[in-house]
This record gives structure tokens, C-alpha cells and sequence, in this order.
């Protein structure tokens, strides 16, 4: 009843324009994946960029405040050396604030950022100090960067009292 013969042509597989199908359809996905994998890596950039900018931000804070707290233990005046408003930089070891002049931090080998000695970052680091009240100093601490061609800032911003 039935021919237990077989046809050449279902025995073949597959031609090359299924083939050629195939192919195509791979390489599409293959080039989303990538495409999307490179897009990954380039946002994780400049995330790691802005948590930096971030740190830098917070430590422009603490070196402001770290002024203060020092006038405090020695019995100087609470606001001396940043009773000042303006712009400003310094360094984590600087003792004195100075006039602000749009320089790049340099990383050192130790890992800190300085403005004198190790290799040059894309951050810059401007310290605003705003002593309209008596009693209390605004410290506006931005950190600027540039990232893939645009230009970033990250912003952090402490109100100081004369705690005692």
C-alpha cells in the first residue's frame, strides 16, 4: 500500500536558501546583543564617574568642615579662614582655602585626588561659600566631568552653624 520508498529531495536537509535564512536571523540577534552589551559598558562608565564626582563632592564638604572643627578645638573663631564667600578649591591635607582657578585633580598612587602630584583626571572641583547669615555658612561643593562628549555635574550641598 504505501511506498516505503523515500523522495531524494525530502532526504536532502537543508538548502542554502534556508541556510542563508538562518544566517541572517543569527547575525540580527547577535549584533542586538552586542550592541546592547557595548551600551552596558558605556553607561557603567559614567555611573562609576558620577559616584567619584559624588565622593569628590562629599569630601569638598568635609574639608570645609574640617576648617571649622579645627577652629573650634583650638579657640579660634568658629568661621576663620572661611568666613569668606566665594569660589574656591583645596586638598584633603590643604589647611587653607584658595581661590578657585578651574584646575583638574590629579590622582596620586595612594589613590587620592590632589591638585599637585600623580596623574591627571577629568574632574574639577569648585567649593562655593555663601556667608550671607551670621551664624551659618552655605558650602555648595560641584564637581564637573565630561563623559562620552557630555558634560556632567554632580552638586552636594551643607549648611555649617556655629555649633558652640
Amino acid at each position: 500500500m504505501f511506498n516505503k520508498r523515500k523522495n531524494k529531495k525530502t532526504e536532502a536537509g537543508f538548502t542554502i536558501l534556508e541556510l542563508m535564512a538562518v544566517v541572517f536571523v543569527v547575525s540580527i540577534g547577535m549584533i542586538a546583543v552586542m550592541n546592547w552589551i557595548s551600551q552596558a559598558f558605556l553607561h557603567a562608565r559614567v555611573i562609576r564617574s558620577k559616584l567619584i564626582a559624588a565622593y569628590l563632592a562629599e569630601e569638598g564638604i568635609e574639608i570645609v568642615r574640617n576648617i571649622r572643627d579645627t577652629n573650634w578645638v583650638e579657640g579660634d573663631v568658629w568661621n576663620s579662614g572661611i568666613g569668606t564667600s566665594g569660589d574656591f578649591e583645596m586638598q584633603y591635607d590643604d589647611i587653607a582655602l584658595s581661590n578657585y582657578t578651574g584646575r583638574y585633580l590629579k590622582i596620586n598612587e595612594a589613590g587620592f585626588y590632589n591638585y599637585s602630584l600623580g596623574s591627571d583626571t577629568k574632574f574639577k572641583r569648585k567649593i562655593s561659600i555663601n556667608t550671607s547669615v551670621n551664624e551659618e555658612i552655605s558650602v555648595l561643593v560641584t564637581v564637573s566631568f565630561q563623559e562620552m562628549g557630555k558634560d556632567f555635574e554632580v552638586k552636594a550641598l551643607e549648611k555649617l552653624k556655629k555649633w558652640r
